[in-house]
């Protein structure tokens, strides 16, 4: 059995122990976020600290938080020693999984593990204007938000009047842990980042230490730049799968061109550009983001496919999936492509080991998981058998956005233009019956390490099993 099938069993052994605990996740959630709504977002601050402190003392009695700390500790001084040099080591490079929106499982509501206003997690910021979550076209699955999760922090993107950082943030509570300014100029010190590598680290791309572009590898503990790989371009984009990080950007000549290396030895393993961009073309937005063993680059009005080992171009008709919400580590039996015809999406099922067509529908893909291909067909999530295309289950105004192995997790849209979210639900992804259903009044929510993050009007509440 693979490494990658271990997981989802090792989740569903989980279940049993992770139904255990008692807790009343619903009652929770809605007294945090009914005291912060009605507060209003010049009082947020006060008001949505003092409902975690409650929050915190009804779930007491059903589970042990830690102790409370200072949301706001001092910010860390960025450290700005040189990386210290590791040595290449031999052996093959290897890709990520394409691991996305998996949780650990969820039979019951999940329970409200902290709720802190964002003001209080990027120092400096002004708790009448907070800080919202950072929006970026080359982050993905995450609707363009930066979501991981590494050494007991959560990685996130905020954004507020001065500019944009990246944050930990302590997983246990909350607590404040670094930020990194985000400068979105070429050639400024900090760039963005975009998710972690196969050992953990975040990895970033921003002027190294000699004043060269460079891939940069990030303690997660600490915001520290522990490694820095140089690239040969001004890199405004990144994306990362396993130990292969790919930089995007404009090279010498101002036209596009991308990198990748192993964030393992530091060895550039294949780079490119593009001579002839179109006429007329805008340079941006740069857009670097991993599709299943392919890494897509958008700039310069063309989008290019690449194979992630080679940097070879992906030969037309192998799929290539438009960024599920959510997808199996599993070894799958499908491949599935998104494809334009007369103007309307299409989704084409093949057979992953032969590439014989099995099925197609008019609709987009939402993601692949066991045995299923989920697809949005007219506003409406359907399930379907990814061997036939026949339709499971389907549900209207609601979106997946994280999968614990057996239930698939559903956000679902309320009436509130401001508040996307108005309810989440696990349902079973085979029978398609609904295991709980837990009301939210949030603006997002995104799967981040083994819970769920939703972002409200000026604050951040987490949701563990």
């Amino acid at each position: 059995m693979s490494p990658l099938s271990d997981l989802l069993t090792d989740l569903a052994l989980d279940e049993e122990r992770a139904a255990a605990a008692t807790h009343d996740g619903p009652a929770e959630l809605r007294t945090v976020l009914a005291d912060a709504r009605r507060a209003g977002r010049r009082r947020l601050a006060a008001t949505v600290t003092a409902s975690a402190a409650a929050v915190a003392l009804a779930v007491t009695a059903a589970t042990v938080l830690p102790e409370p700390v200072d949301r706001a500790p001092a910010q860390r001084d960025q450290a700005t020693a040189a990386p210290a040099p590791v040595e290449p080591a031999p052996g093959p490079v290897t890709t990520g999984t394409g691991a996305r929106g998996l949780v650990a499982p969820l039979p019951s509501p999940p329970r409200v593990a902290w709720t802190v206003p964002t003001a209080g997690l990027l120092p400096g910021a002004d708790p009448l204007m907070p800080p919202r979550l950072g929006i970026r076209a080359s982050l993905e699955p995450h609707g363009g938000r930066l979501a991981a999760a590494a050494g007991g922090h959560w990685l996130i993107e905020l954004t507020d009047a001065r500019g944009s950082s990246v944050v930990g943030i302590g997983v246990a509570a909350g607590t404040f842990g670094w930020a990194r300014a985000v400068d979105a100029v070429t050639g400024g010190p900090p760039g963005p980042c975009a998710g972690v590598d196969r050992t953990g680290s975040l990895v970033c791309v921003g002027t190294g230490a000699e004043g060269g572009p460079a891939v940069q590898l990030v303690d997660p503990q600490d915001g520290r730049v522990v490694r820095e790989v140089p690239v040969a371009l001004d890199a405004w984009s990144v994306a990362v799968s396993g130990e292969v990080a790919v930089a995007h950007g404009a090279g010498a000549d101002g036209d596009p061109a991308w990198a990748a290396v192993s964030t393992r030895t530091g060895a550039t393993l294949w780079a490119g550009d593009d001579p002839e961009p179109p006429t007329g073309a805008s340079r941006e937005p740069f857009a670097t983001y991993v599709r299943d063993g392919a890494v897509v680059l958008t700039s310069a009005g063309r989008e290019r496919v690449l194979d992630l080992r080679t940097g070879e171009p992906v030969t037309p008709g192998v799929p290539v999936e438009p960024a599920p919400a959510v997808l199996s580590p599993a070894p799958r039996d499908v491949a599935v492509a998104w494809q334009l015809r007369d103007g309307a999406g299409v989704t084409v099922v093949s057979d992953a080991a032969g590439g014989a067509p099995l099925w197609e529908v008019t609709a987009r893909p939402l993601g692949v998981l066991p045995g299923s291909v989920l697809t949005e067909d007219a506003g409406a999530t359907t399930v379907r058998d990814a061997a036939t295309g026949a339709v499971r289950w389907s549900t209207e105004r609601a979106w997946p956005v994280a999968f614990d192995g057996t239930r698939l997790v559903l956000a679902h849209r309320g009436p509130d233009p401001d508040l996307e979210v108005a309810g989440l639900s696990a349902v079973d992804l085979r029978s398609g019956a609904t295991a709980w259903t837990l009301p939210v009044a949030a603006r997002t929510v995104l799967a981040v390490g083994d819970g769920l993050l939703l972002e409200q009007d000026g604050a951040l509440t987490a949701l563990v099993p």
